[in-house]
């Protein structure tokens, strides 16, 4: 086999390093999911009671715009789009998480905040990805 093909050594490396991007997309994309479930748990930990449903619910509306965009980049659509980014949605995090201890209200606005905008997210890349099938 590797006698027939003069460039043998060339296609290995052009395999091994598509599973080794591919191994990286992957733990990238399941730490993120992890970073995300984390966090909210750290938040709904500190006041349960009042806002565990709250908390649940922008949790499960991160979620949903995240997967709306892997189903898309599966079938071969980039759809890098959204008003909330991965990013911003974590510095409004980190943000909510300082003030919080200073103003205790802020997490459940902050809680409201994102899961409006995670909602006009997901609808956002659901429009894009059927207007790009």
């Amino acid at each position: 086999m590797f006698n027939e093909d003069p460039d043998w050594h060339l296609h290995l490396h052009i395999i091994l390093r598509a599973k080794k991007s591919l191994r990286g997309k992957f733990f990238d994309r399941t730490f993120d999911r992890l970073v995300d479930g984390v966090i909210f748990v750290i938040i709904v930990a500190d006041d349960p009671q009042n806002i565990a449903f709250i908390g649940i619910i922008a949790l499960f509306t991160t979620y949903i715009a995240s997967y709306v965009r892997e189903v898309a980049e599966n079938i071969g659509i980039k759809c890098k789009i959204g008003v909330f980014s991965r990013d911003l949605r974590l510095l409004i995090l980190g943000v909510m998480l300082a003030l919080s201890a200073y103003m205790p209200h802020v997490i459940i606005t902050m809680l409201y905040f994102l899961i409006v905008f995670n909602v006009l997210t997901f609808i956002q890349r659901i429009l894009y990805i059927l207007k790009n099938i």
